[in-house]
């Protein structure tokens, strides 16, 4: 795809390890693509989360795919609602020798100042 990327700032890391060489065509079908709901699902279940749902992916003019993910994610507060709504916004592209870029936003909308405040985070899979 002819997509320029923006650099952004970089602030910290977290990694996940697979310890089995896989091109970026695979990790795609097997953690992003709309074929592995289920274990984005399943992911979320295991969060606690309940009431997932994860529209496909559909083309975008300037950010390659993007979709929309909501669920209900349990709060770990005293008071209020037990449950919050969260609404994912999640971009890919595939950029020259298959560099895949995964970004999300992520915001929250039943518990107090959960409307200051998005989370957003650009993954870049280093894979062979």
């Amino acid at each position: 795809m002819g997509f320029q990327h923006q650099k952004v700032p970089f602030h910290g890391s977290q990694r996940i390890v697979i310890h089995q060489r896989i091109k970026v065509e695979e990790f795609f079908n097997l953690f992003l693509s709309d074929n592995a709901v289920n274990f984005v699902k399943s992911f979320h279940r295991r969060c606690g989360d309940k009431e997932f749902k994860c529209s496909s992916w559909c083309p975008h003019d300037k950010f390659g795919h993007v979709r929309d993910v909501s669920f209900q994610h349990p709060i770990k507060i005293y008071f209020g609602a037990k449950f919050d709504s969260c609404q994912e916004a999640q971009k890919f592209g595939i950029y020259r020798n298959s560099h895949l870029v995964i970004e999300t936003s992520q915001g929250i909308s039943d518990v107090p100042y959960g409307d200051y405040f998005r989370v957003e985070v650009q993954a870049r899979p280093e894979l062979p």
